[in-house]
């Protein structure tokens, strides 16, 4: 068991001079074999709370007695890697790290703490039997709300009911979805729920600043915006991977070191990229939301969100990759006129927005710039129709996937404008030069 000793000893590895209040919470529950249903806010130190759990109960048994599920193969690296400090502790204990990408003859012998992507886990143990997790006696479903928003929650499920009936069982989220609810209710009804929204030292400290494009596009206002950011790193959040490596790729042209994180990168190419971060080889990363939910990086002082996520839940889960455990850190998102419901809807939701500029060579703040909205054209109009009459049946998250869909026709809309204007200053400067050749 751990004594205080040996939890101080763990905590002067990983780096901490006191628990947040989800870990003080969380630990001595684990120890006493309860099942949990954890939800508090990202950045407040929710993997420690299970990781010094996990070892408080860990013996030198060979077997597999504590399984980790991770959403992401990115957040998986990033578990296995604080695992891996406080093993240090632990003679005789292994913690083993399985995601997809690797070659079968790379699965090595039992460990007793297993970290992977569930697709990985289940095709290991369920499908090619290589793994026996049958004597787990402990498992954490870590960033649930993510497992559920790509998908795995009924790969949980399948891996779940070939486990021992009475395994304990630890839920982490940042929220409690809806789709969570059916599989909490099934496998966790004797369960303690844990509630921590509130810590004075952990919770994220966050400077929030909004910077309009002024009709630029957003790979164009976040080159104009880069040589002004005094960051030690920056996070910066695009929509898509065509968009993530459209902008790595002007970074490097202009001289930037950077690094992508989005999902066709192999586990090889993702691994690499993350430990160029956590070495502070790269100042910029460049990422989906999907691919840089969950991470932790130490050094990360700024966050610059490239207009707004679809879903917009994802926006707080965005910013919260920075700030964490007691640091300060900056959001900066850049937004155009069609942002302003969304703005108002975040100060509705307790968010403060500072509005800052760029004159000359430096960020300036100002009191606030208005949003110029324009009436719907027909065009416009017919489109909304269009959408908003496609589904005669409802179904889930109808209303959501009918105003992505219209934000998509509005950004397509904007990207044509903008497209054409280039066309109009190409055409405009070659009769230019033209002029100039014939005087």
């Amino acid at each position: 068991m751990l004594n205080n000793k040996h939890l101080e000893s763990l905590m002067d590895v990983a780096g901490f001079i006191q628990l947040s209040k989800v870990q003080q919470a969380v630990i001595p529950e684990i120890i006493k074999n309860r099942n949990l249903i954890v939800n508090s806010p990202t950045g407040t130190g929710k993997t420690h709370a299970y990781l010094f759990g996990i070892f408080s109960k860990i013996t030198k048994q060979p077997h597999t007695q504590a399984i980790i599920v991770a959403p992401t193969r990115e957040l998986a690296f990033q578990i296995h890697r604080f695992a891996m400090q406080l093993e240090k502790e632990f003679e005789g204990v292994k913690v083993k790290l399985y995601v997809g990408g690797e070659k079968r003859s790379a699965i090595g012998s039992q460990a007793q703490i297993v970290i992977g992507t569930i697709g990985r886990l289940n095709d290991l143990y369920l499908d090619k039997q290589d793994l026996q997790l049958h004597t787990a006696n402990i498992i954490v479903l870590d960033e649930a709300d993510m497992l559920v928003d790509q998908g795995f929650i009924k790969a949980c499920d399948r891996l779940l009911s070939n486990l021992d009936p009475n395994i304990q069982t630890l839920v982490f989220s940042a929220t409690i979805p809806q789709g969570l609810r059916p599989f909490l209710k099934k496998y966790l009804t004797q369960s303690k729920n844990i509630q921590v929204f509130d810590d004075d030292i952990f919770n994220p400290k966050i400077t929030y600043q909004l910077l309009h494009t002024k009709h630029l596009s957003y790979i164009e206002k976040t080159m104009e915006l880069l040589p002004h950011l005094n960051a030690s790193q920056c996070l910066i959040f695009l929509n898509t991977k065509q968009e993530v490596q459209a902008l790595a790729q002007n970074m490097r042209e202009a001289g930037y070191d950077c690094v992508e994180l989005h999902g066709e990168l192999n586990a090889a190419q993702r691994k690499l990229a993350l430990q160029k971060v956590i070495r502070l080889k790269t100042p910029f990363v460049v990422a989906t939301d999907v691919a840089a939910r969950g991470l932790d990086f130490e050094h990360l002082s700024h966050i610059v969100s490239c207009g707004f996520p679809y879903d917009m839940s994802y926006f707080k889960h965005r910013a919260g990759r920075t700030g964490r455990a007691g640091r300060d850190g900056v959001c900066i998102t850049l937004v155009n006129d069609q942002d302003q419901h969304k703005v108002e809807t975040l100060k509705k939701e307790g968010i403060r927005f500072e509005h800052i500029e760029i004159k000359g060579n430096a960020l300036v703040m100002f009191e606030s710039f208005k949003f110029k909205t324009k009436p719907m054209d027909a065009e416009d109009r017919k489109a909304v129709s269009l959408i908003k009459g496609k589904r005669r049946k409802v179904k889930p998250n109808y209303k959501k996937s009918q105003k992505q869909q219209i934000q998509k026709h509005y950004q397509k809309k904007r990207r044509a404008l903008i497209q054409q204007k280039i066309r109009e200053q190409q055409k405009a400067r070659a009769i230019k030069k033209m002029k100039e050749g014939s005087s």
